[in-house]
């Protein structure tokens, strides 16, 4: 469809809970998964992002086009401001009609963040993890958190949740609200993330670690883990060993070899290759093995899912 099928008659702004009615996850996950495949064919521009600095915040600008429109997302992420009680990320993102440039929409930029990259760990884990995997670790408790395991509770038949995070006051907060939207399922708070990983099917890890917090021995022989934190070339939050290990795919291939220490510290040690980074995209069919996602996102696939959510706000 083109802008013009979006409605015309309704509010432009949508905020954070607006978002999390319109975008659940699977209809989130079916929107990345098909901007994966559109960036494979080369059919949505999407240039790499950019990064203002200024005192504690980098401002970054994010835009990105399809068929049927454009948009920018723009955010402040602040060190310092979880310790202030302020989001560490801010910001919005603009929609824009592609026939006459109209402004269609304007969402809440850190909702569709945390929506979209969980959305992400949703698709990797679909095509890489265990079909019968049922015991999810994440790592991390923060505004992205809760998302990360609703994506993969959509995906596959969870039956218990680990929930770690350096202050274990925020992992148990994490757990209350995992127990209230998932009832049915097991939710434990770990002391030692290592000992929590020993039995996971899947781990996502959405953490801030400049360093690693997991290294090969620590994890199963089958596992599947989301790299979703550390978007700097220097920091990482899994050891190269596990790097080494395992069959490693990148949300976006170029995005990665630029900014994910992940990869990148890995490959200056030798230890992985450019040709062994493979795209998400090509991810599948779901098998048990040992796998690693790493993501640091694109704006097409904000795009992607704002279309989703003003589809279905104009229907």
């Amino acid at each position: 469809m083109t802008g013009a099928g979006i409605a015309r008659d309704r509010e432009l702004w949508y905020p954070a809970d607006r978002l999390a009615e319109l975008l659940p996850p699977a209809a989130a996950i079916l929107a990345v998964g098909a901007a994966l495949h559109a960036r494979r064919a080369a059919a949505t521009p999407d240039p790499v992002r950019q990064r203002l600095e200024s005192g504690h915040t980098t401002l970054l600008t994010m835009p990105a086009a399809a068929s049927w429109g454009l948009g920018v997302k723009v955010l402040t992420l602040t060190e310092g401001n979880r310790e202030r009680g302020r989001a560490t990320i801010e910001g919005v993102m603009l929609c824009f009609d592609g026939d006459d440039g109209r402004l269609i929409g304007i969402l809440d930029g850190a909702r569709l963040t945390a929506l979209r990259t969980a959305a992400v760990a949703g698709w990797a884990t679909d095509r890489l993890a265990s079909p019968g995997a049922h015991h999810l670790v994440v790592a991390g408790a923060g505004a992205q958190a809760l998302a990360q395991v609703d994506a993969v509770c959509a995906v596959r038949p969870i039956t218990r949740v680990t929930c770690w995070n350096r202050t274990s006051e925020r992992a148990g907060l994490l757990a209350d609200q995992v127990r209230r939207g998932h009832p049915a399922i097991s939710v434990l708070v770990a002391d030692d993330l290592r000992e929590a990983v020993a039995t996971a099917d899947v781990v996502t890890l959405v953490t801030a670690s400049r360093t690693p917090l997991l290294e090969r021995r620590d994890l199963p022989e089958r596992c599947h883990l989301n790299a979703m934190g550390a978007h700097q070339p220097d920091a990482r939050e899994l050891g190269s060993d596990v790097i080494a290990a395992a069959a490693v795919f990148a949300d976006t291939v170029e995005g990665c070899l630029m900014e994910a220490g992940d990869l990148l510290i890995p490959i200056a040690e030798g230890l992985l290759t450019r040709d062994q980074v493979h795209e998400l995209a090509d991810a599948g069919p779901a098998a048990a093995g040992f796998t690693v996602m790493k993501s640091v996102g694109t704006a097409s696939f904000d795009l992607a899912c704002a279309r989703s959510v003003l589809e279905r706000a104009g229907s």
